[in-house]
Parts: structure tokens; sequence; C-alpha cells
């Protein structure tokens, strides 16, 4: 008898064949690119073989979720509280960035892996220690996700850009002349330096929160 009561034939893969290949496919090719039956194919089975050990995609997916976040180590949190609420959401960043697919799959609110629900849950943990109501709490999170959405996707597509082979940009970064209209506006774009080095996430995160907490967030 086979995993799940199952009579027949030993399958070709483990569980933990299925998940590795899947993660390899949502980390190197996409989660567009990912089906059921494009994992099938890589494996050499049938999706009925997927379906041996996992019930539904989504249960694929949050098995998938729990293997990435195994490698991404718990970090040491300071004992004050506001400095918890600016390392949790960049803890996140640092997460995520490993496994950028994982951005589509939690903005759409389908699930949520083991490490983002360890960071929410001691982000709210600390907001309650700090007495903050419970909607300001989650409003504060919520913004504080969307950050975190944003700075993930721009490092992502940075990685992608340099990654590319070739020694040159596909496109010659240029400012057009609709922006070249708006003196004020092409000053500051003109000095802008493209690279994501010189952009203090933290920074973004400390201000967010000071401007949302004031006095509960001194500077």
């Amino acid at each position: 008898m086979t995993e799940r009561g199952r009579i027949g034939r030993p399958p070709k893969v483990n569980r933990e064949q299925v998940v590795a290949a899947a993660a390899d496919i949502l980390t190197n090719e996409g989660p567009l690119k990912f089906s059921m039956r494009t994992l099938a194919a890589r494996l050499d089975i049938s999706a009925m073989g997927i379906y041996h050990y996992f019930d539904s995609k989504n249960d694929l997916l949050g098995a998938v979720l729990e293997h990435q976040s195994w490698n991404t180590p718990i970090p040491d949190l300071s004992d004050d509280p506001r400095e918890r609420l600016v390392q949790l959401p960049l803890a996140v960043v640092e997460h995520l960035t490993q496994h950028p697919w994982v951005i589509d799959v939690l903005a759409g609110d389908e699930i949520i892996d083991a490490y983002s629900a360890w960071s929410f849950d001691e982000f709210l943990q600390t907001t309650d220690c700090l007495g903050i109501p419970e909607d300001e709490s989650l409003h504060l999170l919520l913004g504080l996700w969307r950050i975190v959405i944003g700075e993930v996707t721009v490092r992502t597509n940075h990685a992608l850009r340099d990654a590319r082979p070739t020694s040159s940009a596909w496109y010659e970064r240029e400012i057009p002349q609709h922006v070249i209209d708006r003196p004020r506006l092409a000053r500051t774009l003109g000095a802008l330096d493209p690279s994501s080095a010189t952009y203090d996430i933290r920074g973004t995160i400390t201000a967010y929160l000071h401007g949302a907490l004031g006095d509960r967030f001194p500077g």
C-alpha cells in the first residue's frame, strides 16, 4: 500500500522530488510558466502522479513555500519593540528576494509562507506591546507589505537586468522629452542613480513608521 492508502505500483518519484522540481520551475521560469502539467512533464510522470501526494495546486505551493522557508534563517530581533518593527519587514525583503516568485502568490492572497507568517505574527505581537489598536496595526502591516512588494520587485528586476548576457543595457537610459519639458522633474531625474544600492529601504520603513505612529515611534 502506498501513501494516502492507495494500492498500486510504487510511484516513480517521491514527495520531496516533486517539491524540489516545482521549486526549480517557479524560481527559474516564474509562476506564469508553472502548471501541474508542466511539472508532471519535468518529472516524467502523469499529472495524477502529483496528486498522489498533493490534493491541489495550492497544497503543492504551500509545500514549496514551506520548503523554501527552511533555507532562510530567523534573525536575532532587538529588545526594543520600535526597532523590531523595522527589522521584521527588512527580514521579509531579504527572504523574498531569494524567492521572488512567492510575491505573485502572496500578493494574490491565495496562501502565505511560513517565514512571512512568522514575521507578520511577530509584527502584530510587537504592536500589541506598544498598545497600538488592532485596526491601526493592520493598516501599518498592510502598508509595510506594499513597501516590501515594491522593494523585492525592483531588486528582482535589477537582478534580471544584470544577468543578461551583455555588457550593456538593451536600451539607452535617457530622459524623454515629456520629462525635459518639466524642468523641476528633469533636474531630479537627471541626478538619479539607477542603482538600487543607493536606496535606503531601512530609511523608508523607518520614516513610514515614524509618520504613522508619531510620538510612539521617536526618530
